[in-house]
């Protein structure tokens, strides 16, 4: 009985030895408060090192578009008796001579329709007619809608502008006079091509360069003030090259030039 005390004992008191080594040695691995508190103090750090970064905002920013700046003023040319002399030495008095220089193209459409850009050029004194390309003749005068027998063309240049190409020059020749072969020609008083014909002159020697070295001038037209402005925009040398110009001339009726 005694001996089976002692045993129970022993037995005891190895357990209870056995569980203080468990939790003494358990306690060198397990942190203690102090570091368990440091712990849960860094835990916000740690996650916000841990959560995946996000990407900085991108502003793209662009400079400020500049706005197109108007373009310069043209030189101003004005019609004078100085200016058709001049063009009357280039073409001759009769203008035989306009044939042999460099033509000119000049829009419209840009600042003006067909019907203001019709009447601007009969107050300048022009006149349209139907043209037979095939009898080589003029047919008749147009005259508002109807084509009337042409009158004497004395007065008029020799250098005609052929509006056939136009939709409204081809409308024209359909209702006023239908045929195969028919053309719409335009012709300025002879005074006004012989001054036209020397503010291209003009134009040209701007740039150093002479009138026959140009094959094509262009250009544009636009109303001003009741009236009817031409300016040069540019011109096609012989040689294939090209050259800008701004100079334009305010065009008057053909009493106005007298």
């Amino acid at each position: 009985m005694i001996a089976a005390l002692r045993r129970a004992l022993v037995a005891i008191l190895v357990s209870a030895l056995g569980l203080v080594v468990h939790f003494t040695v358990l306690g060198l691995f397990l942190p203690s408060p102090a570091e368990r508190g440091a712990a849960r103090a860094e835990a916000p750090g740690r996650l916000a090192q841990r959560a995946p970064s996000r990407r900085p905002l991108e502003v793209e920013i662009r400079p400020a578009q500049r706005q197109p700046s108007p373009p310069p003023p043209a030189a101003r040319v004005q019609p004078t008796r100085e200016l058709i002399e001049q063009g009357k030495k280039l073409a001759g008095q009769e203008g035989t001579r306009l044939g042999s220089f460099p033509g000119l193209e000049a829009d419209f459409r840009q600042g003006m329709g067909w019907a203001a850009y019709r009447a601007a050029m009969e107050g300048l004194g022009g006149r349209f007619f139907v043209y037979n390309g095939a009898e080589g003749r003029i047919l008749c005068e147009l005259r508002g809608s109807s084509c009337l027998k042409a009158s004497t063309l004395n007065g008029m240049s020799p250098r005609s502008r052929d509006l056939s190409h136009l939709p409204e020059g081809r409308a024209l020749l359909e209702r006023a006079a239908p045929g195969a072969a028919r053309r719409l020609l335009l012709l300025l008083p002879l005074e006004l091509d012989q001054m036209v014909l020397a503010v291209q002159e003009r134009a040209a020697r701007s740039k150093g360069l002479r009138l026959d070295q140009f094959s094509r001038f262009q250009g544009a037209y636009r109303p001003e003030g009741g009236g009817l402005v031409l300016r040069i925009t540019g011109g096609t040398l012989a040689s294939g090259g090209e050259v800008a110009f701004n100079l334009e001339i305010p065009l008057s009726g053909k009493e106005a030039l007298r």
